[in-house]
């Protein structure tokens, strides 16, 4: 906005410009700024000149999306760890045959999830999304498997925290944090063991891209 100082009077003129990098932009990447012909000549219609068409910035305190599970502090891990141990349990009992039946219509009186034990974590990092999967092992059994001579087995599941997003101290930001819903895309299983789990991860990774990387511990 420029000021008549004559009259007071404001006018407001739009100066074009251009950046040479203008998304996926991480702390420290350096973005070029530059001014472009036409607003070169507006502002000469008011009399003004540019010291320089183009200025090179330095990109910080931005935040930035965890790619590594050790990126979160222990004391969160170990509250999410807690709670959706229990919450995984409560979703598991209340969806038994998509769980373990496999979404069969297998009627079943007594229903056991037991030992509801973390397994391991793993951050599945995209380019501009990323989800933190608690991966829980539990002991299942329910009279339809041992009425099948079955026993009870070890089967594996993963619950989804998703956009793990980090200040630019390194700080979780709790706020833009997406707790699982109660809901199938949140809670996943059952696995027979962690390779098919952590095999459909990698899969899942690989599927989006180049940029997608899998850290597991």
């Amino acid at each position: 906005t420029f000021t008549n100082v004559a009259d007071q009077s404001y006018e407001t003129v739009k100066i074009g410009y251009s950046l040479d990098k203008s998304e996926g932009i991480q702390n420290g990447d350096k973005i070029t700024l530059s001014i472009n012909a036409e607003a070169e000549k507006i502002l000469m219609d008011y009399g003004l000149s540019l010291s320089g068409k183009e200025k090179t910035f330095t990109a910080e305190k931005l935040n930035v999306l965890a790619q590594k599970v050790s990126q979160v502090d222990k004391a969160t891990l170990a509250a999410w760890t807690g709670t959706y141990a229990k919450e995984l349990r409560t979703y598991v009992l209340a969806n038994w045959a998509q769980f373990i039946h496999e979404g069969n219509n297998v009627t079943t009186v007594s229903k056991v999830m037991d030992k509801v034990t973390l397994a391991q974590k793993a951050l599945v990092s995209e380019k501009d999304k990323n989800t933190l999967y608690l991966i829980y092992s539990a002991t299942v059994s329910d009279d339809a498997i041992l009425l099948d001579s079955g026993t009870e087995q070890t089967l594996y599941f993963a619950v989804a925290v998703r956009n793990i997003v980090l200040d630019s101290d390194g700080k979780l930001i709790a706020g833009e944090v997406k707790l699982p819903s109660k809901s199938s895309e949140d809670y996943l299983g059952a696995y027979a063991d962690l390779e098919e789990l952590n095999g459909d991860l990698l899969d899942s990774a690989a599927i989006a891209g180049s940029d997608a990387t899998v850290d597991i511990v």
